[in-house]
């Protein structure tokens, strides 16, 4: 897959996480437990799942992507980010880390 198609998914998927704020045009607002927060989850799930991942959600809010490996006994490797922001954060703050890491699943999941 050439570079230019996977910086087109990361990109899309970071315009469509930044639409989720409370304050359009003023940075991104996407405080704990609220319907910017559960949209941004929603979103995620479904990435995460086109990407073949196993999606869990805690009882906090915390969404896991899970990609199993070839020998469950070797330990795994993590990575991750936030979703939410604080008033008026940046627009890829955080979600900039949870694509890249959903892309990075998806590169791994395509050599198994």
């Amino acid at each position: 897959m050439a570079v230019a198609e996977k910086t087109g998914r990361i990109a899309k998927d970071l315009e469509c996480l930044k639409k989720f704020t409370a304050t359009p045009g003023e940075g991104c607002t996407r405080l704990p437990f609220t319907k910017e927060s559960r949209d941004a989850v929603n979103y995620l799930k479904t990435v995460m799942e086109e990407a073949g991942l196993q999606v869990k959600e805690d009882a906090a809010g915390n969404v896991f992507g899970i990609l199993e490996g070839e020998d469950p006994d070797l330990p795994c490797v993590m990575m991750g980010s936030h979703y939410d922001s604080v008033v008026n954060g940046g627009d890829f703050d955080g979600i900039a880390g949870i694509v890249c890491a959903i892309e990075v699943a998806r590169e791994l999941k395509n050599k198994i």
